[in-house]
């Protein structure tokens, strides 16, 4: 009797590992997908690891009932051969001959065990070491969870810092245009006066300066006048909160 050929067989895989990555140079996405891809592995490395302990104990199994077939049948045929001992001494040649046979595939299955419980042996092994991954892998994740916590309140409180930026810059654009109107008024009219002063020294009343013909001629020569310059203040005011929400 031939033995049964091994049908279980191991993947061969060796586990994956992750590479090294910094959490703190990542953006809150990249951090979600390296979460959702650590989770898959930790489920991919379950299944595989239940797959080969189930192919691993069938094996088993099967080369132990053949084993204990094989022993039963060596039994049954050496009791068969004392019985025949006494019919024909050929006979008997010949189921020695059966029997040495049997005896060296009960070798040869003896071995094939040995061998099968030193491979169960490395799987466990293997086993463990992927055990040790799941929890580094678990480990990990709720590190990036944490990160993401952390990363998604640092978004949320900047983007209202910058909505109170927006509010201020408004409001200070507001109060530039106001300032900007009343110098261009005041500058008329201290030039419309100086005009008629003159005009009245000279024995003459000229016409004063008319008003700018549009609020950017108005301030190009609001922007020659010392007033102007004192007031430029305010403009770097509005660039330094640009550059806070930046």
């Amino acid at each position: 009797m031939s033995p049964a050929k091994r049908t279980g067989k191991s993947s061969g895989k060796a586990p994956s590992t992750t590479p090294p990555v910094s959490p703190s140079s990542m953006s809150p996405t990249d951090l979600r997908v390296l979460a959702q891809a650590l989770s898959d592995q930790v489920q991919t490395l379950t299944a595989e690891l239940q797959t080969a302990q189930d192919a691993q104990d069938q094996a088993a199994s099967l080369h132990t009932t053949q084993l204990q077939t094989l022993r039963a049948q060596v039994h049954d045929q050496a009791m068969e051969i004392q019985g025949w001992e006494h019919r024909a001494a050929s006979r008997s040649q010949d189921l020695r001959l059966l029997l040495a046979d049997q005896a060296v595939e009960i070798r040869d299955l003896t071995g094939r065990l040995d061998r099968a419980s030193r491979q169960r042996d490395v799987m466990r092994d293997d086993n463990d070491h992927r055990l040790r991954e799941m929890a580094l892998a678990g480990s990990e994740i709720h590190q990036l969870q944490s990160r993401i916590h952390d990363l998604e309140q640092d978004l949320e409180d900047s983007q209202t810092a910058r909505a109170a930026a927006d509010v201020s810059l408004d409001r200070l654009r507001d109060e530039l245009r106001l300032t900007q109107e009343e110098v261009v008024t005041n500058d008329y009219v201290v030039s419309a006066h100086d005009g008629s002063a003159l005009g009245s020294a000279r024995g003459g009343s000229p016409a004063p300066n008319p008003p700018p013909s549009s609020p950017d001629v108005a301030l190009a020569q609001l922007s020659e006048t010392p007033r102007s310059r004192s007031r430029g203040r305010l403009p770097d005011e509005i660039t330094r909160l640009k550059n806070s929400c930046v």
